[in-house]
């Protein structure tokens, strides 16, 4: 029997013919032997659609706002409060171990001795100094992930919303890869230490930068398989609304987009027993607001299909 290696690319570039080579030396001896290799092409286009896994009751709020306000509103929740108890500390702890390498490439004692200052909890208090009240509201490349049903969707009963990228103009795609980032965060390591100020506690200069580096762009690679896009806005105390969530107050902020921004509704694998019932309950309520849930061809055309996940609850 043949054994097939599958080759992961996107578009292959002559250096990763190289890297491959390495790997493989025959691989391109004739071109591509697909009698031995599986080439698998991955697109580098960004999605047009992203999308945002929900419960049906949170659809129906999200749908009675745009009645009310002809914009679609989402929710933008205080970095602290995400599921990931990690998101300060996974990125704390690159930048500190980053800086930490630098100081100590460089010659002058003085600040090598900066370095007993240097301390993950001294880096978690000056992120929650420097970047106000980051909220952040998320969204996945994913349109139909059993994982993703599961974790943020009700165990398959919600809906997945899908939004049109090009509606926002700042969106920030998580990065799962450790060393990837480090490498990202290299080309400005230095001046990124210039600005920070070591006396009397921890200073910075640019919390724009920091926020949008530190805390938006990196996550621990458990969550890999969420594709995560996200808007990230700080905010004041008099934008800050609560929600109760399994006996805790959480933080939110509202995030407006246009009302044609909503594309699509995917109904969960689980949501009902009946899902053409939910779909046309769907449809309806789609065009009490203004939306045309028929006719494909008008702008404010929303599509609602059913999960193709194989998946119920018995």
């Amino acid at each position: 029997m043949t054994v097939k290696h599958k080759i992961l690319s996107k578009g292959i570039t002559p250096e990763q013919k190289e890297i491959i080579k390495e790997q493989f030396p025959d691989a391109f001896n004739n071109g591509i032997d697909l009698n031995k290799f599986d080439l698998v092409l991955e697109t580098q286009k960004d999605p047009d659609i992203l999308y945002h896994y929900t419960t049906m009751g949170t659809l129906q709020s999200i749908l009675k706002n745009v009645d009310k306000k002809e914009a679609l509103i989402l929710r933008g929740t205080h970095v602290e409060y995400l599921n990931d108890e990690t998101e300060y500390v996974f990125a704390c702890d690159i930048l500190e171990g980053m800086l930490k390498d630098y100081v100590n490439a460089k010659d002058a004692t003085d600040e090598k001795n900066l370095l007993k200052n240097m301390n993950i909890r001294k880096f978690e208090d000056i992120g929650s100094l420097i970047t106000g009240k980051p909220y952040v509201t998320s969204l996945s490349e994913n349109h139909d992930n059993l994982s993703m049903w599961n974790t943020y969707g009700e165990n398959g009963r919600g809906v997945a919303i899908g939004i049109k990228k090009e509606s926002i103009d700042r969106w920030i795609k998580c990065s799962y890869d450790r060393e990837a980032f480090k490498s990202y965060m290299s080309s400005f390591i230095a001046d990124l230490y210039e600005k920070i100020s070591f006396v009397d506690g921890f200073r910075y200069e640019d919390p724009a930068l920091f926020l949008g580096i530190l805390y938006t762009s990196i996550k621990h690679s458990a969550y890999e398989y969420e594709k995560e896009w996200r808007i990230v806005k700080c905010a004041s105390n008099g934008d800050v609304e609560y929600q109760e969530r399994n006996g805790l107050l959480k933080p939110y902020i509202e995030h407006n987009f246009e009302k044609n921004a909503l594309k699509e509704i995917i109904i969960g694998p689980c949501a009902v027993t009946d899902k053409e019932l939910a779909k046309n309950s769907i449809e309806g309520l789609l065009q009490k607001v203004g939306y045309d849930a028929f006719d494909e061809e008008k702008e404010n055309f929303v599509k609602v299909r059913k999960s193709e996940a194989p998946f119920r609850q018995i």
